[in-house]
């Protein structure tokens, strides 16, 4: 019973005594745990369970999320440490996860410019598609944190 084809759920009771079901992360919620090695088990759990009401925990992601950024950014700084590229430091994969990451990061990749100077430019213009840095400013590094800070602000991604 505990091949890939058997399906982990969580059963949850709504109000109306019809079960919901969902996938079951383990350790992420404490419920009634069933592996449904066929679609007609299922039903029969669902039956059997239909007025079982879990408590389910939600994890704090704004924390992990964060914890997240600041693990692939100490990776990236000790990658990047020897490069003299921007183009290089930016091909490593803990920027281009950083990249990933979206725009939930920005706040975060801001915050670090103000705090840590770094390359962390083109991760910025990838993600938010803009690109505040007038041209005569490219390649001076004060400037160019001064200007995507002002962006910041102005589109309310830090105070």
């Amino acid at each position: 019973m505990n091949g890939p084809e058997n399906l982990v759920y969580m059963i949850r009771s709504q109000g109306n005594n019809i079960p919901s079901l969902f996938p079951f992360k383990q350790g992420i919620a404490t419920a009634k745990i069933c592996v449904i090695p066929s679609p007609e088990q299922l039903v029969q759990e669902i039956d059997a369970y239909h007025d079982y009401t879990p408590r389910v925990y939600v994890a704090d992601t704004t924390k992990l999320f964060s914890q997240e950024f600041k693990r692939l950014l100490a990776e990236w700084k000790e990658q990047a440490t020897f490069l003299s590229s921007a183009t290089q430091m930016a091909m490593l994969p803990q920027y281009q996860q950083i990249i990933g990451m979206g725009k939930p990061a920005i706040p975060l990749i801001l915050n670090e410019l103000k705090d840590r100077p770094t390359h962390l430019f083109w991760a910025l213009k990838a993600i938010s598609g803009m690109d505040p840095v007038p041209a005569k400013d490219r390649g001076h590094i004060d400037k160019m944190i001064k200007a995507w800070i002002k962006w910041g602000r102005q589109k309310n991604y830090i105070k």
